[in-house]
């Protein structure tokens, strides 16, 4: 399905941001606190459109199973799509936590 292609791709971009934007709440911590603290609440919430989306997905995914609205076979590789990408999805949010962890400790 196309939707969860663009929008796996639009959860890649956002988690990229996000990572971004936690690298310069780390950078600035000491220089300049108020402008990391602006940088850290944007990765906030950039990390939760991410969850957003991805809840969004399940429930998309849900919804075709239970209308049996689609063909199996294409079922059963939609699903493969998104356990790869989901796997990925959580190993790069797990990187990012402990980048957090290193933020908050500092």
């Amino acid at each position: 399905m196309i939707i969860i292609a663009k929008t796996i791709k639009d959860i890649d971009k956002l988690i990229n941001k996000a990572e971004y934007f936690l690298d310069k709440s780390i950078e600035y911590k000491t220089i300049y606190p108020s402008l990391s603290e602006t940088y850290y609440k944007t990765h906030s919430e950039l990390l939760n459109t991410v969850n957003n989306l991805h809840s969004n997905i399940v429930d998309f995914i849900k919804e075709q199973k239970d209308k049996n609205s689609i063909n199996k076979d294409i079922l059963d590789v939609m699903m493969k799509i998104w356990n790869f990408e989901h796997q990925q999805y959580i190993e790069r949010i797990e990187y990012l936590e402990s980048k957090e962890n290193k933020y908050k400790m500092s």
